[in-house]
């Protein structure tokens, strides 16, 4: 009878094991399908935390790279003396006939200095001109324009007469030829439009002062508004490439092209305007193109396009955020050295010191003698980072 009590215990317990043995299998297999969602999870987030220190780092380089430029072209006796900085910057036949204080230039003209001829023979508009200091230049520059005090009867000319054609003399020089002898100051803004870009024109418009906007393509209307805004303004708009994306822009020649005259037609088709100015994504000097950026220059020359770099920065492009009194104080305490100052500076949603700095920057400017603020023309002297090799006949 004992033996026959103990029977039915062995396949209770077998069947109990068996249940224990489908839960922790059931277990295990919820725990491999938690861990097949967690991990990639996990491994993105990870990725995605790197790929934002690589964009940190790559943005504090850049705007280390920038500041380093602005002051190894303040170098003014190394530059006078033709010995380039850091072999980074194209020299002009290899000696200092070409170079003069203040940076590199186009040929033998140096970036830092004015043409040596005070004149060029583009026009284009007094637009650029500050208001209150055209005035008082014009009545000293006019004079030189229209001295003659006959007509070709040998009749003398009336006060009305002289001061029509002194007009019409005028309008028809840049403000470079205006100037020859000012310091001249050009403020660019890059990576527009924004929701900044209004205010920075009220600002402009405020003072009476013309910029340069180096703009990349946007569809959006606010951005497309802005394009017409800045031409109707007469400020001078430039190209900085329609995607920004260095990757895709360096990545070839025909890539490069591609972009360009990607810009080009729409902001063409903006503004009924065609742009001439350009501006490399980096700075012509960038080390991220992967395409000899010689190549890319004789693109831009083949079209007429004429491409500028800085000299000045105000600090806007760093990971650390300034105040706007330091921008200011970058902007105005570097640019003295300069005959011609070419101030980096950025439109972006990000940056609203960059705007509250500006109306301090204009009127410190302002102040300085023999010093006007303008529009880049044709006129302006060249500052490149690297310029074109010249090709011998």
């Amino acid at each position: 009878m004992a033996g026959m009590d103990k029977g039915p215990d062995k396949p209770l317990r077998t069947e109990t094991e068996r249940r224990r043995r489908v839960n922790r299998l059931k277990k295990l297999i919820i725990l491999t399908i938690i861990l097949a969602i967690l991990l990639p999870v996990l491994l993105c987030i990870i990725l995605f935390l790197k790929v934002g220190r690589l964009e940190h780092k790559v943005q504090e380089l850049e705007a280390a790279r920038e500041v380093l430029l602005s002051s190894q072209m303040s170098d003014e006796k190394r530059l006078s003396a033709g010995s380039g900085v850091n072999g980074r910057f194209a020299q002009t036949g290899g000696n200092a006939e070409g170079v003069e204080a203040g940076g590199i230039g186009m040929g033998t003209q140096a970036a830092g200095d004015e043409p040596e001829s005070g004149a060029s023979d583009h026009e284009t508009d007094l637009n650029g001109i500050p208001e209150e200091v055209s005035e008082t230049n014009l009545q000293g520059n006019t004079a030189a324009i229209a001295d003659s005090s006959a007509d070709g009867t040998g009749q003398e000319r009336t006060a009305e007469s002289e001061g029509e054609t002194r007009e019409e003399d005028a309008e028809e020089l840049s403000g470079e030829q205006l100037y020859p002898d000012y310091r001249k100051v050009y403020l660019t803004f890059d990576d527009g439009p924004s929701s900044n870009t209004e205010a920075i024109l009220e600002i402009l418009d405020r003072y009476g002062v013309k910029a340069t906007f180096f703009v990349v393509g946007k569809t959006d209307e606010h951005s497309q508004e802005m394009y017409r805004r800045i031409i109707e303004a007469g400020h001078t708009l430039g190209m900085h490439s329609y995607s920004h994306r260095y990757g895709e822009i360096y990545a070839s020649t025909e890539a490069f092209t591609e972009d360009l005259e990607k810009i080009r037609g729409y902001l063409y088709e903006m503004t009924g305007q065609t742009s001439c100015f350009y501006r490399f994504p980096g700075g012509s000097s960038n080390a991220l193109s992967s395409t000899d950026v010689q190549e890319l220059i004789d693109v831009l020359d083949e079209r007429g396009i004429l491409y500028f770099d800085w000299n000045v920065v105000n600090g806007d492009a760093g990971s650390v955020k300034l105040s706007a009194a330091q921008l200011a104080d970058n902007v105005t305490n570097n640019m003295e050295r300069y005959r011609t100052a070419i101030v980096l500076m950025h439109d972006a949603a990000g940056k609203p010191a960059t705007v509250e700095a500006l109306p301090t920057i204009i009127e410190r400017i302002l102040q300085m003698d023999q010093t006007v603020i303008l529009p880049i023309t044709e006129d302006t002297a060249r500052i490149q980072q690297v310029k074109a090799e010249e090709v011998s006949e």
